[in-house]
């Protein structure tokens, strides 16, 4: 009987615990996301953008995401690998970009198919390696790569054209690989285009792969 009484005790004890670290986890998570916001606006000088930063900070959820009617404003989360949320259906200009203290820490990031429009700079000088894009998505402004030396972009089927200046790298594509579905037509749209000159093209996109 008393060890039925312990082993109770004990679970009571666990469960309230469990429940008080979830309790202060979104806090410990939003304070970790503040630090690393203070430290990357101390390098900025432009008070008008800072405080703009600030305000769309104020905005976030649980995970770091600043969405408004469907479109991802800003992104301040410290996920190395980030997955847009289904809710999305447009992602704003700079909502990702590196220089605009959004995603510090990002390396790879997964677009759902739910995404209809990528804008202007939204990806700009983020370090990730690989971005990949689920079938749905469909357009992409110019300059939504600006300066972002990926290593892998996944293109779905759903794509139809890629704008002239979607990518902007002063060191060349030397390490940049295209992979799309297999008989894409963007292939030879590509291949015909001085200004991708060196990245490599591969008919390898798998959807399933990245579910």
């Amino acid at each position: 009987m008393k060890r039925k009484i312990i082993i109770i005790i004990i679970t009571i004890i666990i469960l309230i615990v469990l429940g008080i670290l979830l309790l202060i986890r979104p806090d410990f998570n939003n304070k970790r996301m503040k630090d690393n916001l203070n430290q990357c606006l101390s390098n900025i000088y432009d008070d008008k953008f800072k405080q703009k930063t600030l305000n769309d900070f104020k905005k976030i959820d649980k995970d770091g995401f600043v969405i408004e009617d469907d479109k991802l404003i800003a992104y301040f989360g410290l996920e190395k690998k980030l997955v847009i949320p289904n809710s999305v259906k447009e992602i704003a200009p700079d909502a990702i970009a590196w220089d605009c203290c959004h995603a510090q820490k990002v390396e790879t990031v997964i677009v759902p198919g739910t995404v209809k429009k990528i804008g202007r700079n939204s990806f700009a000088f983020v370090n990730a390696k690989t971005f990949v894009f689920l079938e749905g998505v469909e357009a992409f402004d110019e300059n939504a790569f600006l300066d972002c030396y990926m290593h892998d972009v996944y293109f779905p089927s759903t794509v139809k054209n890629i704008p002239i200046s979607l990518i902007g790298a002063e060191e060349g594509f030397s390490d940049l690989t295209f992979h799309f579905t297999k008989g894409s037509k963007l292939i030879d749209e590509i291949n015909n285009d001085s200004r991708y000159k060196g990245v490599k093209i591969v008919e390898d996109y798998n959807e399933k792969s990245f579910k």
